[in-house]
């Protein structure tokens, strides 16, 4: 059980990070219906999304977090988490954007 904690953990963390370092666009604001569940989204859905502009870095990793809050009380598989896990987000987010 603890590998299983482990790898949860570096998934949560990794996908962000690796979603936002993939590039394509950002948009202001995103439809929340367009969030896609952090369970079942792949990276490669993600950088189509982000390359279609249907959510920012901030809003995934929003919503990888959200999912952690809402299930670390019940798992308990996290020892550590960044606390500026969305303001890197938001600092990366100038960088997702399409190069002119």
């Amino acid at each position: 059980m603890k590998v299983r904690s482990a790898v949860a953990a570096a998934t949560a963390s990794v996908a962000a990070a690796a979603v936002c370092a993939l590039g394509g666009a950002a948009s202001a604001q995103a439809d929340p219906a367009a969030i896609p569940n952090p369970v079942t989204l792949t990276i490669t859905q993600a950088k189509v999304a982000f390359a279609a502009g249907q959510y920012s870095s901030v809003e995934l990793t929003q919503a990888y977090l959200s999912r952690i809050d809402r299930y670390e009380p019940f798992y308990n598989a996290f020892t550590a988490m960044n606390p500026d896990a969305l303001r890197e987000a938001a600092a990366a987010e100038p960088e997702d954007r399409p190069r002119r």
